[in-house]
């Protein structure tokens, strides 16, 4: 809604005119007033080089889309842009479940996604893909992970092993007809891989 204009028009209505005094906006999209940070606080952050503090992860921007991983094995498909098959993703709650074996605790949730994705996606529908990196502590690369550990967003081991954490590749959109799901925006940042 234009506040601004509707004012306007109330008063063109009302045949005295009108305008708007003030406009608090409380919430835009994702972003509320209480998470805001005043101009003069960013420059005393990036005074201090800490600028990136307050930077949020693209795919916040996204957190009302569902998401979905791509198994192992078929990341360098995500990498590139191509269509992902159902086969091919795991989704979050299936993760969980595959690493604690224990599918039957959550709805929806099965050793792999199931071959028909429809069952879970309107045609159309709109999605996040992640693929999940390690860093391998021989020489700091990052490289395609495991089934296990998959489900949080960083994951670093309890018994020494490498740190495991999710990539953000891009939105991927249902298409019912080819039951697969093709890339709308990639946002994959090639220092994450």
């Amino acid at each position: 809604t234009y506040i601004r204009t509707l004012c306007h028009d109330i008063g063109a209505r009302l045949g005295c005119g009108g305008c708007m005094e003030t406009l608090l906006r409380t919430k835009v999209s994702r972003f509320t007033l209480e998470e805001s940070v005043r101009l003069s606080d960013v420059e005393e952050y990036k005074s201090q080089g800490r600028l990136t503090e307050l930077v949020l992860p693209v795919d916040e921007m996204f957190a009302s889309l569902r998401g979905f991983f791509v198994r192992p094995e078929f990341v360098s498909l995500a990498y590139n842009g191509n269509a992902l098959k159902p086969g091919q993703l795991v989704g979050r709650r299936s993760l969980f479940a595959e690493r604690h074996g224990r599918a039957e605790d959550l709805p929806d949730a099965g050793r792999h996604t199931p071959g028909n994705l429809g069952i879970f996606l309107q045609d159309g529908e709109n999605v996040r893909i992640y693929a999940e990196v390690r860093t391998a502590p021989r020489d700091g690369m990052l490289s395609g992970g495991t089934s296990r550990d998959w489900d949080t967003p960083e994951t670093a081991s309890h018994s020494g092993e490498d740190a495991r954490k999710r990539v953000f590749v891009g939105i991927y959109r249902y298409d019912k007809s080819k039951n697969s799901l093709v890339m709308e925006t990639m946002f994959l940042d090639r220092e994450e891989i």
